[in-house]
């Protein structure tokens, strides 16, 4: 970790004072490059979860359905042999 930090300062250090980079030039790298991506993959992890939970949420309602409908169904029965 030390190692990378080192490596962030001296080349921002080099930037400014060897090859006379800019500081916008730098933070638009950092957002073009860096920054940007991160974004994308987070905003994909956060839809495909959002997604997942609806399936989830959709799944057990469907269940539930299911299992009133064969409560239904046994009660229907019930009623049924107690009749004859």
């Amino acid at each position: 970790m030390m190692i990378l930090l080192f490596l962030i300062m001296f080349w921002a250090i080099a930037g400014f004072l060897i090859f006379n980079v800019e500081p916008s030039s730098i933070s638009r790298f950092w957002h073009e490059n860096v920054l940007t991506p991160f974004q994308k993959i987070n905003t994909n992890v956060t839809k495909q979860a959002e997604l997942n939970r609806i399936k989830v949420e959709q799944e057990r309602q469907q269940a539930e359905a299911y299992q009133a409908y064969l409560a239904l169904i046994r009660e229907s029965f019930k009623y049924k042999n107690d009749g004859n």
